[in-house]
C-alpha cells in the first residue's frame, strides 16, 4: 500500500510539472526594449557623446552627466524613431536627469522604490554600448552591493551591480525581474569587469517633485506608486 501511495505521489508530481506553464521573460524583456531610448548630446549641430534614457513616470530618464553640457539633444527609440522633448533638468548632487518628451504616450515602464533589492537580487541593464550600433543591448546579473558611496558619482548612496556595462551605457535603465526601474547606471570602475555602479531608484524618486520641471509639467508628469 505504501507503495501504490508513493507512486501515485510520483505520478501527480510529474503531471504538475508537465501541465504548469513556465514563466516567459519575453514579454518582460520587450517592455525593457521599448521603454528605452539612445541619446545624443549635440552642441550647434555636433556630435558630443552618447548615453542611454528609459522612460518611465512621463519622464525620460538617464544620467545627469549624458545632458550636463549638452545645447541639444537627438533622442531615438529602440525603432529608431526620433523622440522629440521640451526641457531638460539634471540634478547637480545626483548622477540623474530629467527629459519631458512631446509624446505622453510613449511606451514606459513603472519606477519603484530601490529599497526592495537585496544583495543578490537579479537585475537587468538596457543600454547603448558604443553608441547607436550595440543599441539595445540587454546584459543581466545581480545585486551585489547596496548603500555604496562614491563622491565622484553622487553625494548620495549608490547600488553596485555586476551586470556588465560599458561607456554609452550610461543613463540606461536597471530593472528588477519584474521589469519595473530600480534605477539607472552611471558608470562603473576602470579595470574591472562586473562593477556597474548605478544611482538607486529612492534617490531620483526623492527629487521628483523637487525639479523646477514638476511645477511645469505636473499635468504630463505621472505621480509614481509605491
Amino acid at each position: 500500500m505504501c507503495k501504490w501511495i508513493a507512486g501515485i505521489g510520483l505520478v501527480l508530481c510529474v503531471v504538475a510539472i508537465i501541465i504548469l506553464p513556465v514563466p516567459k521573460q519575453g514579454n518582460k524583456i520587450d517592455n525593457m526594449l521599448k521603454a528605452s531610448v539612445y541619446i545624443e548630446a549635440m552642441d550647434e549641430g555636433y556630435s558630443l557623446w552618447s548615453g542611454s534614457g528609459v522612460v518611465a513616470g512621463g519622464r525620460i530618464i538617464t544620467a545627469a552627466h549624458v545632458l550636463e553640457g549638452a545645447g541639444d539633444l537627438r533622442i531615438l527609440d529602440v525603432n529608431g524613431n526620433e523622440v522629440e522633448y521640451g526641457e531638460f533638468y539634471y540634478s547637480e548632487d545626483n548622477d540623474f536627469g530629467f527629459i519631458i518628451p512631446m509624446d505622453s504616450n510613449l511606451p514606459s515602464v513603472p519606477i519603484v522604490d530601490s529599497n526592495s533589492l537585496y544583495y543578490g537580487d537579479v537585475v537587468y541593464i538596457v543600454g547603448a554600448p558604443f553608441g547607436l550600433d550595440m543599441f539595445p543591448t540587454v546584459t543581466c546579473g545581480i545585486v551585489s552591493g547596496l548603500n555604496r558611496r562614491f563622491d565622484f558619482f553622487g553625494k548620495d548612496f549608490q547600488s553596485q551591480v555586476d551586470a556588465q556595462s560599458w561607456p554609452g551605457n550610461s543613463g540606461g535603465g536597471v530593472f528588477n525581474e519584474r521589469g519595473e526601474l530600480v534605477g539607472i547606471l552611471i558608470g562603473g570602475m576602470w579595470g574591472t569587469d562586473g562593477m556597474s555602479i548605478i544611482t538607486p531608484s529612492e534617490v531620483i524618486l526623492d527629487d521628483w517633485y523637487l525639479s523646477p520641471l514638476y511645477e511645469r509639467e505636473k499635468d504630463k508628469v505621472e505621480v509614481p506608486v509605491l
